[in-house]
């Protein structure tokens, strides 16, 4: 009697369909994810930003820009040096200036100035021999009485 080898337990073909399962969920999250950047890059300022970085970056200029900087055979002329510091300082102030403007934007988005308002609540204690009179500038001045009040002061 020939032992008879099925097909599934062959051990080349073992979890070979697990893998091709797994590989066509991989490619299917791959695919989506992809999808949902590429809308975020259309709908998104984010994406925007993304793009004209990526827009500026492509730009053939930019490109001759970058290559001339970079192949200069690191050469130490004065020229070179010159030119590599101004680029240096060009991206500094760059970055300066958009934290500047945004700051600016937030400051008309906010307002200029933020008032705190407090109010301050002293409570005084008056004892009793003067709680009758009232303080105007330096003099002290009776409060308005009755007639039978004045007459009992004076007696």
């Amino acid at each position: 009697m020939a032992n008879s080898v099925e097909p599934d337990d062959h051990p080349d073909f073992v979890d070979y369909m697990d893998y091709v399962k797994k590989a066509e969920d991989e490619r299917a999250a791959d695919e989506d994810m992809f999808r949902r950047h590429q809308e975020w890059l259309d709908t998104s300022w984010g994406g925007w930003f993304v793009r004209s970085s990526r827009y500026i970056a492509k730009n053939p200029f930019t490109d001759a820009v970058l290559r001339s900087l970079k192949h200069q055979d690191e050469a130490n002329t004065v020229a070179a040096i010159v030119i590599k510091n101004f680029v240096r300082l060009s991206i500094i102030f760059g970055i300066i200036s958009m934290v500047y403007i945004l700051g600016k934007i937030g400051q008309m988005i906010i307002g200029d100035e933020i008032i705190v308002e407090e109010e301050v609540i002293v409570v005084e204690k008056v004892p009793k021999s003067q709680a009758g009179t009232q303080i105007i500038g330096d003099k002290e001045k009776e409060k308005r009485r009755s007639a039978r009040d004045k007459k009992e002061k004076v007696t």
